[in-house]
This record gives structure tokens, sequence and C-alpha cells, in this order.
């Protein structure tokens, strides 16, 4: 509850600091025993989103190897032990006729999202990721447009950061 509250004011706020998701980002990583691809992603995501902000201070090599580290952290933990995450039934155990409405729908996309499904989702956004530094590498901005690549990446942090503000929401929904 912590980190989607803190993410909604993050992305729906007025002139909020790239660094601020990191304030979202620290309750999140205690997710990480619960659902290891989830809190990857999030990770992941935050310093996807302060890539402009890293280059301008000249952090990229940094950068650069804190993300391959977690990238092959993540994927050595889904080789090795699986990536199994939160089991709904020991966690929060409800009657059958709770299962119907909204919780219950909730519950039945949260465990079609458990596991393998949630970890090609996660090495999919990582792709996407990389294709967005290797755009930025690549091509250079126009001369009208000089912060086209800026912008490519704060757009893809921003759908990356809704998409893991709608999965915090469906996971509260599913546990409530």
């Amino acid at each position: 509850a912590l980190s989607l509250s803190g993410l909604c004011f993050f992305l729906f706020s007025f002139q909020v600091h790239e660094k601020a998701i990191l304030l979202c980002v620290a309750p999140a990583m205690f997710l990480a025993p619960l659902d290891p691809a989830f809190a990857f992603l999030f990770s992941q995501a935050s310093a996807f989103g302060m890539f402009p902000l890293l280059k301008r201070d000249g952090l990229v090599l940094p950068y650069a190897v804190t993300s391959s580290a977690g990238l092959a952290l993540m994927a050595s933990t889904a080789m090795t032990r699986g990536l199994r995450p939160i089991d709904l039934e020991n966690y929060a155990p409800t009657p059958v006729e709770d299962l119907k409405g909204v919780r219950g729908a909730a519950r039945r996309v949260f465990r079609a999202l458990r596991g393998w499904p949630m970890m090609a989702l996660a090495f999919l956004a990582v792709g996407g990721m990389a294709a967005v530094h290797a755009a930025e590498r690549v091509y250079e901005a126009p001369e009208h447009l000089p912060d086209i690549h800026a912008l490519l990446f704060s757009v893809g942090a921003f759908c990356l950061y809704a998409a893991a503000a709608a999965y915090l929401l469906l996971w509260q929904a599913a546990l409530a």
C-alpha cells in the first residue's frame, strides 16, 4: 500500500523530480521475497526513468554496470530456484463465496500473472528499455527536437510506472 500510494503521487503530481521515484522503490523492495520479478522490473524501470538525469551527471557507467548486474542476478535466480511469487491460498484464506465479486476477479487475474508470465513481461520490458537505449546511441536527435531522447525515456518510464501501479492495485485488491 505504501509503494502504491507513493507511486500514484509520483505519477500524478505536478513538477515531481525524477529522484522521487526512489521513495516508491524502497518499500517495493520489501516485496521482493513475495514477487521477485515485480521487484526487479520496478527497480530497473526506476533506474531507466532516471537515466537522463544520470547521463547529465556523468553516471552512465555505474548505471550500465548495476543494471547489467541486476539483469544477471534476475536471470540466475530464475534459472536456479525459479520465481515463485506469493501463494494467495496460504497468504489470505478466503471463503468461497468471497471469490465471486471484485476480489475474486482480482485473484484470478493475479494468479494468471504469477511466475513465468510476470517474468516474461519483465524481460519484454527490459528489452524495450534496451531498445530505447540503443535508439539513443544510434540515432542522433534532430535539430528541431533536441530533447526527443529524454522524452522517450520519460514516456517509457511512465508506461512502466503505470503498469506497476496497476499491478500493485490488483495485488492489493486480491489480498484485501
